[in-house]
């Protein structure tokens, strides 16, 4: 691996642009929603709730500003209060993955990472 492919960050965590083989396994964290997966989870449990324009509107609030992250996510997840805990495997049902990260997904695993 060259020097290009390795970006130290802080506290011992490297961001790498390759598969080479590592030193020691590798641990992928990135997003989910609309990133892994083609969907946007609290949009399906919105939707669910019959509270799609509220947890939009809440959304677009947070996106222009108005609202930090931790009170956009409080407001959202207020709206969906009172599921029932079986939406969540209907919702489940709903997601798809995204082009490529069942290849990504399968590239970590053959890799024990």
């Amino acid at each position: 691996m060259s020097a290009h492919d390795l970006s130290p960050l802080t506290h011992g965590i490297e961001l790498r642009r390759s598969f080479d083989a590592p030193d020691a396994p590798l641990m992928l964290i990135m997003d989910v929603d609309s990133t892994l997966i083609d969907q946007e989870v609290i949009d399906l449990l919105a939707a669910h709730a019959g509270r799609e324009a509220e947890v939009a509107e809440v959304t677009e609030r947070a996106m222009a500003g108005e609202l930090d992250f931790a009170a956009s996510l409080h407001a959202r997840v207020e709206a969906l209060s009172g599921l029932p805990e079986g939406i969540l495997a209907e919702v489940v049902e709903q997601v798809t993955p995204t082009a490529g990260a069942v290849s990504l997904i399968d590239a970590f695993r053959a890799r024990d990472w």
